[in-house]
């Protein structure tokens, strides 16, 4: 009799760590992975430019678009997974040069407003953080 109930004791043990482990693996997964909006340094720029559509501004004035484009290392958990937003509109082509270049894209999605990384994450910013760019773009403001 005592067998028994070491036995049944076991088998709800087990389904109770079954549980406890399948859920600490769901919510690892859940998370998923962070990306990191990592603008270069404001002094290692040389070289801003902004596109959307056929229209294409070269030379932006680093020092005063930067501020916007520097969202502060924002974290995202959304992760792009395209060279190009998809379903965004009025999307902005944003090639920021310094050593390298780092492309990413500005756009408007159900009245909210986002920065995409291709291949990275996609970051919600402010309607005023688009609305500054787009200033930068003669005919758009």
């Amino acid at each position: 009799m005592k067998n028994k109930y070491i036995k049944i004791l076991g088998i709800i043990l087990s389904i109770v760590l079954l549980v406890l482990i399948s859920i600490l693996i769901y919510n690892h997964f859940k998370r998923g992975k962070e990306y990191t909006f990592d603008l270069p340094k404001y002094e290692d720029i040389t070289n801003i430019s902004i596109t959307l559509g056929d229209t294409t501004v070269t030379n932006v004035h680093i020092d005063q678009i930067y501020d916007t484009l520097n969202i502060d290392n924002k974290i995202t958990n959304i992760e792009s997974i395209s060279d190009y937003p998809v379903l965004g509109n009025d999307v902005l082509t944003i090639k920021v040069k310094s050593d390298k270049e780092f492309v990413f894209y500005a756009y408007k999605k159900k009245n909210k407003y986002y920065f995409e990384v291709p291949y990275n994450g996609i970051y919600e910013v402010k309607k005023e953080v688009y609305d500054n760019i787009c200033k930068q773009i003669p005919m758009t403001y």
